[in-house]
């Protein structure tokens, strides 16, 4: 049961990304009981005076909107490539256009120190990644932030929440810092890098956010 379900919410969220793209926002808003993006912008407190910004799987640009909108000058890498066409049909009637690309988080088409602040909100398992985290190190400047929005818990009396705590309970998933560490401990040379996991409360659920400082 465990194999059967991660592989289809694998391919389930593969799809939705990709050929489904169009319905992401309508799909996003009906699981999360239309707070998805309300969750999203709670990454927004974080970005303060950064001159150049990341968001590494922007998805349906929403998020990058909200920051081009405040002139901060911000690019954007995904891997859809239908995630990019929604997103830049987003941005043809807005002052502020973001610069975005297609990529892999393993292989960021950036120089060394190129960024301030990294960001990215409810990211897949690459955040997890040996690769990555190499590649992370690689294009933040020094000092600079890596900040993601990892999990939301769903410790309330709802629908939706008694319905994922079943689903967490049949793929043995959980989330709290303490697994979130564990997780991250996987990656060989994580000890050695500077890095918090905290938790904002919003609305009765806990946001987990990672922050990794580059100094």
């Amino acid at each position: 049961m465990k194999n059967f379900l991660n592989s289809f919410l694998k391919y389930f969220y593969n799809n939705l990304y990709h050929s489904f793209a169009w319905s992401y926002d309508f799909v996003a808003r009906f699981v999360s009981g239309g707070e998805w993006f309300e969750w999203v912008y709670q990454i927004l407190p974080f970005v303060t005076q950064q001159e150049m910004i990341l968001e590494i799987g922007f998805g349906t640009g929403k998020l990058i909107n909200k920051i081009s909108n405040r002139g901060k000058k911000i690019f954007g890498i995904d891997e859809s490539q239908s995630m990019i066409k929604i997103t830049k049909n987003r941005f043809t009637t807005t002052q502020h256009s973001p610069i975005i690309t297609r990529g892999d988080s393993s292989s960021l088409p950036f120089r060394n120190d190129s960024f301030d602040l990294i960001l990215t909100t409810f990211p897949s398992e690459f955040v997890f990644s040996e690769k990555f985290h190499q590649e992370l190190i690689r294009v933040l400047r020094s000092p600079g932030k890596f900040i993601a929005l990892i999990a939301v818990s769903y410790n309330k009396r709802s629908f939706i929440d008694i319905f994922y705590r079943f689903i967490y309970m049949l793929t043995k998933q959980s989330f709290s810092i303490d697994s979130l560490e564990q997780k991250l401990s996987t990656i060989p040379w994580f000890g050695n890098i500077k890095h918090e996991i905290t938790t904002i409360e919003y609305k009765g659920r806990q946001l987990f956010f990672l922050t990794i400082e580059k100094f």
